[in-house]
């Protein structure tokens, strides 16, 4: 077959053009079949250059899924099943890490400093993720270590700060309860939420008045005031403080 001339198309890759027919591919398979230098390709060149298309037409697929976002390369892996083309997983590996696509301890970093700076998760949810995404122990400690423990404290402390703000109405055992659920979800240790809480939490009497004024519409017994106020979670010595000042109050 007798090449009559290869041009460049406008998404990128190249025509080589015959006679009677045309192939489109890529700068790496030409350079390869060294294309600008021959004139003339036999059967065995053709398959080659075919064969040689195909594998760069899923290369490219992942190529494009790589620049979306940092990749793990468990993801990568399982991009390369998806799309049926496990057959070239190893030369696709080996080629991405050559070009520095893969790469697990510069994804690791990444989302660690993501999660943690953006979206507000903390170092227990990271680590976990991290491992469903099998990179390696020493991978997580190294990207973990990015994230100091003032940073950590400072993050814990304004979200908790923000949630204690605008939780009016509920009292102080409820929103500690609430949370230790929310903050541990995200990633946060227990010890360190209930620890911070306790330094910011500062009493409010505004909770407890309006828990009270609701209850005292319907009885003015002192006893159940004082029982249906700890059933709302009011701490006991909470109660009895806020039940002294309104006796000096009358």
């Amino acid at each position: 077959m007798i090449i009559k001339n290869i041009t460049k198309d406008k998404k990128g890759k190249y025509q080589i053009n015959f006679d009677d027919n045309k192939i489109s591919t890529y700068d790496d398979v030409i350079l390869e079949n060294k294309l600008l230098y021959k004139r003339e390709i036999n059967d065995e060149d053709l398959k080659q250059i075919l064969s040689q298309t195909e594998y760069y037409d899923s290369y490219q697929k992942i190529i494009n899924f790589c620049m979306i976002k940092v990749r793990s390369q468990k993801e990568i892996e399982e991009y390369i099943k998806k799309i049926n083309f496990e057959s070239q997983k190893e030369k696709v590996l080996n080629d991405l890490k050559k070009i520095g696509l893969i790469n697990d301890l510069y994804f690791a970093k990444s989302y660690a400093n993501d999660k943690f700076r953006i979206y507000n998760y903390g170092p227990e949810y990271i680590k976990e993720t991290l491992k469903n995404h099998d990179i390696k122990e020493e991978d997580i400690d190294v990207a973990l270590k990015e994230l100091s423990v003032d940073e950590v404290y400072n993050k814990l402390s304004l979200m908790i700060e923000k949630k204690i703000k605008f939780a009016k109405n509920d009292s102080k055992m409820k929103l500690k309860q609430k949370l230790l659920y929310e903050l541990t979800n995200r990633g946060f240790n227990h010890e360190d939420i209930s620890n911070t809480f306790e330094e910011l939490y500062q009493e409010n009497d505004d909770a407890i008045e309006k828990a009270y004024q609701k209850i005292i519409k319907k009885t003015d017994d002192e006893h159940v005031i004082m029982k249906k106020l700890t059933a709302k979670g009011f701490a006991y010595e909470e109660v009895i403080s806020f039940m002294n000042k309104k006796d000096k109050n009358y």
